[in-house]
C-alpha cells in the first residue's frame, strides 16, 4: 500500500467503491435510498459545486489501473451528473509485493511522475511510462524537467493522442489506451528508425505504422514520397 497523493482522476476510470457495494448504480446513486436525506445531501453537493465551481477531493484507493471509492461517493455521482470528465482525489494505491511486473510498473510510473509533474496520464502497461519519461524530458533539452515535461504534454503527447484516437488504432488495439499505442508508435519507430522522422506529420507516421504492421489505413496513401517512406520500413522489418 503507498500514499499516491493528491492527483486528477478520470471519473470514467472510478469503476466501484469499496463499502457500498450492490448498494450502488453505475452512476454512484444509492440503489434503494430514495427518502428526502438522501436528496437533500445529493442537492447540497450540486448547488455547492455551482457555487464553488469544484469538489472537495475524494479518497479513492487504486489497484491495477482502476479506482474505488473510499470516501466521496455522492461526490463522485454529482461529477458524472454534472457532465464532468475528472475528479480531485486523494489517492491510495495497492501493490502486490509478489508480483515482479506490477511493482516494476508502479516504479515506472511514480519516476515518471516525480520527474515530470505529470500525473493525469493513465497507461494499461505500466512498462511504457519508462518510453514517455525519456521523451519529456528530453524534450527541448529543457534543464528544467517539469516544465520542458509540460511543453511535451501539451504541444507534442496530446495533439498525436488525438491523431491517434482518429485513425483505426483503437479499434485494432482495444485493450489499449491512447498513450499506450502512443508507446507502440514510438518504440516502433525506434526499433526500425532510430527514432521518429522530424520531418513528417504525425498522420504519416501513423499510417506508416499501419501499412508496416498490414492495418488497413483510414486513408489512402498519395504521396509518392511517403510510399518511399513505407517501403524503407517494410525493408527494415524484413532484415530484422
Amino acid at each position: 500500500m503507498m500514499d499516491a497523493g493528491l492527483r486528477v482522476v478520470e471519473i470514467k476510470s472510478i469503476t466501484g467503491t469499496v463499502d457500498k457495494c450492490g448498494e450502488l448504480d453505475e452512476h454512484f446513486r444509492y440503489i434503494q435510498r430514495r427518502d428526502r436525506g438522501e436528496s437533500a445531501r445529493r442537492y447540497g453537493i450540486l448547488q455547492a459545486f455551482k457555487k464553488y465551481s469544484f469538489l472537495p477531493p475524494v479518497d479513492l484507493n487504486l489497484y491495477k489501473g482502476e479506482y474505488y471509492v473510499v470516501d466521496g461517493n455522492r461526490r463522485v455521482s454529482a461529477a458524472i451528473h454534472m457532465g464532468m470528465s475528472y475528479i480531485d482525489a486523494s489517492v491510495t494505491e495497492y501493490i502486490d509485493p509478489d508480483n515482479a511486473l506490477d511493482m516494476s510498473g508502479a516504479i515506472h510510473r511514480r519516476r515518471f511522475e516525480q520527474e515530470t509533474g505529470i500525473r493525469s496520464l493513465v497507461l494499461a502497461y505500466e512498462y511504457g511510462y519508462e518510453f514517455l519519461r525519456r521523451e519529456a524530458v528530453a524534450y527541448d533539452g529543457d534543464e528544467d524537467f517539469s516544465r520542458g515535461s509540460a511543453s511535451w504534454y501539451s504541444q507534442v503527447f496530446l495533439p498525436r493522442c488525438k491523431m491517434i484516437k482518429n485513425s483505426i488504432l483503437p479499434v485494432q488495439y482495444r485493450n489499449l489506451r491512447t498513450g499506450d499505442i502512443y508507446v507502440l508508435i514510438g518504440e516502433f519507430y525506434n526499433n526500425f528508425m532510430d527514432g521518429i522522422p522530424s520531418h513528417v506529420d504525425y498522420n504519416s507516421i501513423i499510417s506508416g505504422y499501419l501499412f508496416a504492421h498490414g492495418l488497413p489505413p483510414r486513408r489512402r496513401l498519395r504521396s509518392y514520397v511517403y510510399r518511399l517512406f513505407a517501403r524503407l520500413l517494410l525493408r527494415n522489418l524484413k532484415v530484422g
